[in-house]
């Protein structure tokens, strides 16, 4: 029997809820060989993590089942949901400690949402993103003929990148892009490749 820890939206450390939200206990994954091994596979075939197969998995079991059985699952679901709020309240917690990596394969961890604005947990510091930089982000990327350069430093800028835009235009610094185009490539947005000396971003 083999285990398979999984994060939805990173094939991490641990599981949440199909819908990609946070705040969930963590579950292990025991199966057996040949199960992770069709699991792999499906996950190379529709090119997709692993965690959103399993997500996928769940939720076709969910509508098979007769109303009654479907209704019991969301009366627990949201009592589970609604003690989680309670202990997050309790607690003080901004969320569940999550992990990615950058585009050249480094490992961080981090707090937040790409939509709610991301803490960026360092050995000695934090990083701080904000919702608003991050949109920013979004933003430029879109406005961009794809592919865009990333440009993650400032010494020097990247002529053209998304990191000179985001330091000229508001005074942010360009390694925020080393945190939130992981991410936005886990969520299936953009995609990235490294192209001779520089990063590019393309737009899904």
């Amino acid at each position: 029997m083999d285990v398979l820890l999984l994060t939805w939206g990173m094939e991490q450390s641990t599981v949440g809820t199909p819908d990609g939200r946070s705040g969930q206990k963590p579950i292990t994954l025991a199966m057996r060989n040949s199960t992770r091994v069709c699991l792999e596979a499906l996950s190379t075939l529709l090119q997709e993590p692993v965690s959103k197969v399993v997500g996928r998995s769940l939720l076709t079991l969910l509508e098979s089942l007769p109303q009654e059985d479907r209704n019991a699952v969301e009366v627990l679901a949201r009592r589970a949901e609604l003690n989680t709020s309670l202990q997050s309240s309790e607690t003080g917690s901004i969320g569940l400690t999550q992990s990615s990596k950058t585009v050249k394969d480094v490992p961080f961890s981090y707090t937040g949402s790409l939509d709610t604005g991301l803490v960026v947990h360092h050995e000695r510091s934090t990083t701080r993103i904000s919702a608003e930089t991050i949109q920013r982000i979004r933003d430029e990327i879109e406005s961009r003929q794809s592919p865009v350069k990333m440009g993650a430093c400032n010494k020097p800028l990247i002529p053209d990148s998304v990191g000179e835009a985001m330091n000229m235009r508001y005074k942010t610094a360009p390694q925020n892009l080393s945190y939130v185009v992981p991410l936005l490539e886990e969520q299936g947005a953009i995609a990235t490749r490294k192209e001779g000396r520089y990063w590019m971003i393309y737009r899904r």
